[in-house]
This record gives C-alpha cells, sequence and structure tokens, in this order.
C-alpha cells in the first residue's frame, strides 16, 4: 500500500512527522530529546549487521516510536494534539477509541498517515501481526486511561495485580519488543526479553511516581496498597498534597524515589512498595542481563566485537538495558534505601 500525495493529506509523510515531532519534543528532557535523535542513526545498525532493507528497519523503529510515544504523552496530558489543544480524559477516551477502531477524524490526520506508513514498512520488512499488536498496545494506553482517577472528585482507582500485570505490562512488552525483535530477524518473544521489558516499566513507573498520583494515576495494585497499608485515602492525599507542591513533582524526578526527603513526603507504606520494586525490577533485570551477551550494561566500554555479533543484545541495551540498569544501580547504592 503505496501513499499517494492526495492520500497523505499534509503534502508529505514527512510533514506529518515533522509536527508530531515537534510536540513530542516541547516538553522533554535534554536526555530524552538526545535519546529521541540518536533513533536517526539506527540506519547504521542494521547496515552493521548486513540487513537486507536496513533504511525501512529504521524507518519503521524512529517513525512507530514517534507516533506511539506522541499519543502516550497525548493520552497523558503531556504534550497537545496536533492542532495545539491538550484534552482531558473524557476526549483522550475517545482519541484512543478512534485509534483502535480506525475511524479518524481531522484532527487525527498525521497519525493515520504515519500508522498507515508503519504499516507499509512492516510489510515490506516482513513484521508479522503489526496490526494486532498495534492495538494490544493501544489496550495498554486505554488501561492507564481507565484507571486514572479525578482528584478534583475526590475519586482514586485501584486495579487488581492480574490487571496490571497484563494490561499495562504484558500488552505493552510483547507488542512493542516483538515488533522491536522481528527488526533484527527474532521472531517469537523470549523470557528474557519480556524481562528487560518488566524492568523497564518498573523504572519508568518509580521515575515518574509522583507526577502518576497527582494525576490520579496509581501504580501500586490492590493487593499490594493492603499489603503495605495504603488507600484510596492515602494516595488522594497524596496527590492533592503534590498538585499544591508542583516543585516536588519534579524534585522526585531529580532526587529518585531513594532520597530520604522524597521518602518522607511518600511515608512508610509508599516507600516500602518501592523498595519492593526496585528489587523486584533489579531481579528482572539480571535475567535479562544473564542471558544477553552484553554483560557490561550501564558502562561506557562495551566490547563492539561483542556489539556486532549479537544485533538484538544491541538494539535492546541501547534502547532500555543501559538506562534501566543505571537506574537500578543508583538507586540500589542509596544510603536511604539501607
Amino acid at each position: 500500500m503505496k501513499l499517494s500525495e492526495s492520500q497523505m493529506g499534509w503534502g508529505s509523510l514527512r510533514d506529518a512527522v515533522v509536527n508530531i515531532e515537534t510536540q513530542f519534543m516541547k516538553n522533554k528532557p535534554f536526555k530524552k530529546r538526545v535519546f529521541f535523535r540518536l533513533i536517526g542513526q539506527l540506519p547504521k545498525l542494521y547496515q552493521t549487521y548486513n540487513f537486507e532493507q536496513p533504511e525501512q528497519r529504521a524507518e519503521f523503529v524512529r517513525f512507530y516510536y514517534d507516533v506511539l510515544r506522541y499519543i502516550d504523552d497525548v493520552v497523558d496530558g503531556d504534550t497537545a494534539t496536533t492542532d495545539g489543544k491538550l484534552i482531558e480524559k473524557a476526549a483522550a477516551q475517545d482519541f484512543v477509541n478512534r485509534l483502535k477502531t480506525e475511524q479518524f477524524s481531522s484532527e487525527d490526520e498525521g497519525i493515520r498517515v504515519v500508522l498507515e506508513y508503519c504499516h507499509e514498512l512492516a510489510d515490506q520488512i516482513g513484521l508479522e501481526g503489526f496490526k494486532n499488536k498495534n492495538l494490544q498496545l493501544l489496550d495498554s494506553l486505554e488501561f492507564d486511561l481507565e484507571r486514572r482517577g479525578d482528584i478534583t472528585d475526590d475519586k482514586i482507582i485501584l486495579s487488581s495485580d492480574q490487571e496490571i500485570q497484563q494490561r499495562y505490562f504484558m500488552n505493552f512488552i510483547d507488542p512493542c519488543f516483538g515488533l522491536m525483535a522481528q527488526t533484527v530477524d527474532q521472531p517469537t518473544m523470549t523470557e528474557p526479553m519480556r524481562e528487560i521489558g518488566r524492568a523497564s516499566r518498573r523504572y519508568y513507573n518509580l521515575e515518574d511516581l509522583f507526577e502518576d498520583i497527582s494525576r490520579g494515576l496509581i501504580n501500586v495494585s490492590r493487593e499490594d496498597a493492603s499489603k503495605f497499608g495504603l488507600d484510596e485515602d492515602s494516595f488522594l492525599g497524596l496527590a492533592q498534597w503534590l498538585l499544591k507542591h508542583p516543585e516536588m513533582i519534579k524534585q522526585q524526578k531529580k532526587l529518585s524515589v531513594a532520597n530520604a526527603g522524597i521518602r518522607n513526603i511518600m511515608g512508610e507504606g509508599l516507600t516500602e512498595w518501592t523498595r519492593q520494586e526496585i528489587a523486584t525490577g533489579g531481579d528482572n533485570l539480571r535475567v535479562w542481563q544473564n542471558a544477553s551477551n552484553i554483560n557490561s550494561l550501564g558502562t561506557a566500554a562495551l566490547d563492539l566485537i561483542i556489539l556486532k555479533q549479537h544485533p538484538l543484545d544491541t538494539l535492546f541495551h541501547f534502547a532500555y538495558g543501559s538506562s534501566a540498569s543505571r537506574f537500578y544501580r543508583e538507586v540500589g547504592a542509596n544510603d536511604s534505601l539501607k
């Protein structure tokens, strides 16, 4: 399916992507903007391993990453739609439903173009199940919307551990990591690949803990809340306090959940939950490290010979392993957790 100029609507595919990238990068910290630009270097990776159609493989990863991060940020209220609007929860649910059913509005034109182009690229390079995997990823985003409470209406939603494991973890990890693995001719997901996915998701949860809570998004399961003496009222109280002290949201990102001052704000129950997640995420990471051919994760001196022999490990290391390893190493070494 080759897109014509008239089908693209915006004049060209590149225009659509640039518009989305501009919105995506507006509020991103420097380190994430740098990572975003590094994606443009992917053709060199695929060329290094002599894969067929290296440009198409690189463009698939770049454009699909672009559009998924953009959709996620629109749904979370982190960035505006392509017409400059921030949307509330009800509108975000309509937005995701349009994407799932492919009933696009004029406001979704840029997203439609990029998704169709990604589908075309997936067909060209032989990626299996793109459409179904995309629906799984959209379900993961929809789950975040369904469980987001309303702080102004004193409403907090706690989800079951089973729901979080399936819809937050697996409905993101299996399609996202599975498609990435297929770009280096790894046809099936492996358990170590899922483990680096779990480590990465936990890392993002902990990094964004205060920001998520202030929006009414609670990543602590109902079972864990009971285990650590937490309930809807305790999360509501913290969310309301954070909305009055937004500077602490940035401080938590900067100092991490391992900081003593941040722990005082979290309280004992939430602190113990973060300890559990740090330990579990570290275990997830080690499963992948032990199976990976790159054992010096997070260090500057990587063996270039090993990198050239193992494309899957290289791709996952630079996309997820390096940042996750650095996070767990830093929080684990912090004295306030001992």
